[in-house]
C-alpha cells in the first residue's frame, strides 16, 4: 500500500509530530491547540491520538523485526541439521521455529468461528488444515452442525 505524500499530507503530518512534542513537553491540549489548530481542542486531541498510534505501530513493527531476525538465527543450524542428517528434533525445532515466524508475519490464513442465532456454529477452515486425501464437497464443508448433533464422516 503506498504511502500518502500530498503536501497537505506531509503538512498534516509535521503537524501532528509538533503536535505530540508539545505535549510531551507537558503542554495542555488547549495550548497546541491555540499554537497550532487556531484553538480547536478536538482535532488537536485525535491528531495527538493518530502520532501516537503511530509511533506505537512502528514500535511493534520493529520489535516484530527483530524477533523475525532471532527466528531466522536459530533456524539456521536446524535447518542444516534436519537437512543433512535427518534429526527429527531438528526438524521438530524448524517447524517450531517456522510455525512462530509466520505468526509475527500473519502468514497463515485466518481459521473463522461463525457463532449462528440457534445455538449451533459453522466453522470455516483452510483446504491446507485439513488431513492428506480428505476430499470435502462444497456442501460439507459449509455445513452447519446443530448444538449437540454428532458429525460423521
Amino acid at each position: 500500500m503506498a504511502q500518502k505524500t500530498s503536501p497537505s499530507d506531509v503538512k498534516a503530518h509535521a503537524r501532528r509530530i509538533k503536535a505530540l512534542q508539545l505535549r510531551a513537553a507537558r503542554l495542555t491540549y488547549q495550548q497546541i491547540a491555540d499554537r497550532l489548530y487556531n484553538g480547536d481542542r478536538g482535532n488537536c486531541w485525535r491528531d495527538i491520538q493518530k502520532a501516537i498510534s503511530a509511533q506505537e505501530a512502528e514500535a511493534v513493527n520493529e520489535v516484530r523485526a527483530q524477533e523475525v531476525l532471532l527466528l531466522d538465527e536459530l533456524a539456521r543450524p536446524q535447518i542444516k541439521k534436519a537437512l543433512e542428517t535427518g534429526d527429527d528434533k531438528a526438524v521438530m525445532a524448524v517447524l517450531r521455529i517456522m510455525e512462530r515466524r509466520a505468526k509475527y508475519l500473519g502468514l497463515d490464513a485466518p481459521t473463522q468461528v461463525e457463532q449462528t442465532g440457534t445455538g449451533g456454529f459453522a466453522v470455516m477452515v483452510s483446504p491446507d488444515m485439513l488431513p492428506p486425501g480428505a476430499d470435502l464437497s462444497a456442501q460439507e464443508a459449509s455445513g452447519v452442525v446443530a448444538e449437540g448433533e454428532e458429525v460423521t464422516q
